[in-house]
Order: C-alpha cells, then structure tokens, then sequence
C-alpha cells in the first residue's frame, strides 16, 4: 500500500532545507511516516528521476528517487547484504556478475 509523494510535496519537502523540517511520506492509507531533517544535501533531476539526498534524524544520510526513500545510512546493509550475500557465495567463482536494477548504486 506504500505511494508515492506528490510532485508538489517532493519539491515543497527538498527545496527546504533547514535544521528542524518534516519529511512526510505516506505509506498507505491513514499512515504517513515523519522524520526530522537535519539538512538536504543534494536535490536535482537525473535523466531518469528526481534525486534527493538527505541527512534525516536518526537514519543519517538518506537516499530518495522520484520522491520515494529508497535506503539510509542507518539500514541499508540490511537490504544490500541479503541481496548480495546469499549468491556470492553460492558462485564457485565470482569474477564479474551483472547487477539487475542497482538504481541506486548502493549494491555494486
């Protein structure tokens, strides 16, 4: 049941950036998740998606695409190690592998 932000919201939450502001996400219906940001480190536009990056109190520095959070400092070993892990061992030689998705980078 996880939506995304609004255009509108993206923009409003990532074009202010100081001590104190509320990044609200909807996750489903009667539920919206608000975290504190301490500060917007990056906000642009790829050719794909709309890019944010953000320190949020307590997840650290915090990856969004297209207004949705993808994975933060605090848990996204959690996500990247189950994914990884479990093939790379189970590969008698792993020397080059193709990565499928990685959107966000954080796998390779």
């Amino acid at each position: 049941c996880r939506r995304a932000l609004s255009n509108s919201l993206v923009e409003q939450t990532f074009n202010m950036a100081f001590s104190g502001f509320w990044c609200h996400e909807d996750i489903c219906d009667g539920m919206i998740q608000s975290i504190q940001v301490k500060q917007v480190l990056y906000s642009g536009k790829s050719k794909f998606q709309a890019v944010h990056i953000a320190d949020l109190n307590p997840l650290g520095k915090t990856l969004f695409m297209d207004g949705k959070m993808q994975s933060s400092e605090i848990d996204e070993f959690v996500y990247h190690e189950s994914l990884v892990h479990p093939v790379m061992l189970a590969h008698p030689n792993p020397k080059s592998v193709f990565i499928g998705g990685g959107g966000e980078f954080a796998t390779a």
